[in-house]
């Protein structure tokens, strides 16, 4: 049973975000104790892309529940115009969730965090000198609490309304690799689609004995992806039709920080999803879960025991280290939604754009320099084109979804 008092720290929710933050305190010398609703090892609805930019923020061994460790992508526009790019360093490692969360847990635990399985966190209630929280074994306190709890955060709904957030979808499957199947996949290559819808992408990560298959865009087109997602398996080829048609895939949701979102605050802390940390070009969240998570910690450690002081250091170093990135990121999304055609051929003709797309997957460089490279010389009109691809993109995505949107393709 957990112990109703005497805790430092209680940190909801046991995935990336929240076995880090708790592996940062535990080894500061906390009391940390990790509740999480699952039991360990679980599925988790994810494509399971860890772009390499995460690997200064998991400061131990994890590297052994890599399945694949991708070099190259294969493209296409709108399921044609097939092409490829490599890089010689790893751009993304491909983990099976439910083996990397409990990696990073176990990991947790060993440092010395408390960790408490299916045990839910129905609500929390600041309160002066600490957070009360209830949950299905009842009533808990601590000084502070860390929202680890993922986009439907119990947690952050004391900080944030739901529009604190913009909003993406995704559907998934992780699918066993059939033996005929193998020669098709290259264990070092993802392949993605691009523009069949007007934002979102879809994607194939190989992962030895199975691979991670699933699409993603805004929610307003959320209704649209499974219909595109079959349209991908098709073209790709991979799985005969009958095949295509059985597959069931599940969704979750993608929330990416606004000027709106309020991180921490009252004796709380967000981190990864729950704070909105999934980047909105890539999808990825995973690395920011955990840098978020070393950010958190340190505040906490720093500054414990003045709640607002906490708070406020934690904010600073995630709008400086993170936030930043996040709203760059969102800014080429527009671009690429508003200029599709543009967008592609950047991808695949300029050397540039694609190294240091590269170097923003592996943390070497910021997407303020993917954004410059995409614009060129028309970067000195970097403001006015946000304010137009903001237009052109809401007038894109006010365009009803047809299925004569795939399948189009232009000329290589």
């Amino acid at each position: 049973m957990i112990a109703s008092t005497g805790w430092d720290v209680v940190v909801a929710g046991g995935g990336p975000a929240g076995a880090m933050t708790a592996w940062h305190l535990a080894k500061a010398g906390l009391k940390v104790a990790v509740l999480d609703a699952s039991r360990f090892p679980r599925d988790k609805a994810c494509g399971g892309g860890v772009q390499a930019r995460t690997e200064p923020w998991i400061p131990f061994e994890w590297k052994s529940v890599v399945k694949a460790s991708i070099h190259r992508a294969d493209f296409t526009y709108r399921l044609a115009s097939r092409f490829s790019r490599e890089y010689p360093e790893p751009l993304v490692h491909c983990v099976l969730r439910s083996e990397f969360d409990a990696h990073l847990l176990g990991a947790a635990r060993e440092a010395g965090a408390k960790v408490f399985e299916s045990v839910r966190v129905n609500s929390v209630d600041p309160r002066p000198g600490g957070v009360l929280l209830n949950t299905t074994l009842g009533e808990v306190r601590a000084r502070y609490v860390v929202g680890a709890d993922g986009a439907n955060t119990v947690v952050g709904q004391a900080l944030n309304a739901r529009d604190s957030f913009f909003w993406q979808a995704a559907i998934y499957l992780e699918i066993p690799v059939a033996p005929g199947h193998a020669k098709r996949l290259t264990q070092d290559s993802l392949r993605i689609d691009w523009a069949s819808l007007p934002s979102g992408y879809a994607w194939i990560f190989p992962k030895r004995e199975t691979v991670n298959i699933g699409a993603g865009c805004p929610v307003a087109l959320a209704k649209a992806l499974r219909h595109y997602l079959r349209s991908f398996l098709l073209a790709e080829e991979l799985f005969e039709t009958a095949v295509v048609e059985k597959l069931k895939p599940v969704g979750h949701l993608l929330p990416t920080l606004t000027q709106k979102t309020v991180p921490a605050g009252r004796g709380l802390f967000l981190v990864g999803d729950a704070a909105g940390l999934v980047e909105p070009l890539t999808g990825e969240g995973i690395s920011y879960a955990c840098h978020s998570a070393s950010l958190a910690a340190r505040s906490i450690v720093t500054s414990f025991g003045t709640e607002a002081e906490a708070s406020e250091s934690y904010r600073r170093g995630l709008q400086k280290e993170i936030g930043v990135d996040l709203a760059l990121a969102r800014r080429i999304l527009s671009f690429g939604v508003s200029f599709p055609r543009l967008f592609y051929w950047a991808f695949r003709h300029s050397d540039d754009v694609w190294i240091t797309f590269c170097k923003v997957l592996r943390g070497e460089t910021t997407f303020e320099q993917l954004r410059n490279r995409i614009l060129g010389p028309f970067k000195v009109l970097g403001s006015s084109i946000d304010a137009m691809v903001a237009r052109a993109e809401r007038r894109r995505m006010a365009m009803p979804f047809s299925g004569d949107l795939l399948g189009e393709s232009i000329r290589s």
